[in-house]
């Protein structure tokens, strides 16, 4: 268990890392983000951030018993399927520019944009629908205690957060 503990954190700060220094690349996060370092070009920025996070993470998982971790994992799949959805609804709408459509007729482009939007529509319903199982449903997907709930809070208010801090 402590290994693959590990295993997991540094897929966690790998991955995460690169999809934070991704999105700020695109300008859906702050530029900051994706500033790279110049002593060891890396994302620190993005590295910070995800370090902060996969630490109070780590702590919060000492409080937790394993029903509490299986529904946080469930309820965390949801969000994230959650936010690509909603990711993938708005991004065609917000920043059309940045789907690249080469050789494609303009009707084409727009007919392929509206599925993206409508795929993406579907999977946020879909995606709002599961976490609202999960959360009416706590004695088939694991009890909620305290520290989720709490936890539950972070991970819904650390977006808004990291925007502030990296705009600033």
């Amino acid at each position: 268990v402590p290994l693959a503990e590990i295993a997991v954190n540094l897929a966690f700060l790998t991955v995460t890392t690169r999809v934070l220094f991704a999105q700020a690349f695109d300008r859906l996060l702050p530029v900051g983000v994706a500033k790279i370092g110049e002593r060891n070009h890396a994302p620190n920025v993005a590295i910070g951030i995800v370090l902060v996070i996969g630490i109070g993470f780590c702590f919060l998982t000492s409080l937790v018993n394993l029903g509490s971790i299986v529904a946080l994992q469930s309820l965390f799949f949801a969000l994230i399927l959650l936010a690509g959805g909603i990711a993938a609804t708005m991004l065609p709408i917000r920043r059309a520019d940045l789907i690249g459509t080469p050789g494609m007729p303009e009707d084409a482009r727009k007919q392929w944009l509206r599925n993206v939007t409508l795929v993406g529509g579907v999977t946020t319903l879909l995606a709002l629908f599961t976490v609202f199982e999960l959360v009416t449903h706590s004695s088939v997907y694991g009890k909620f205690s305290w520290e989720s709930i709490l936890t539950l809070v972070i991970v819904l208010g650390a977006g808004p957060v990291i925007y502030l801090i990296a705009r600033s």
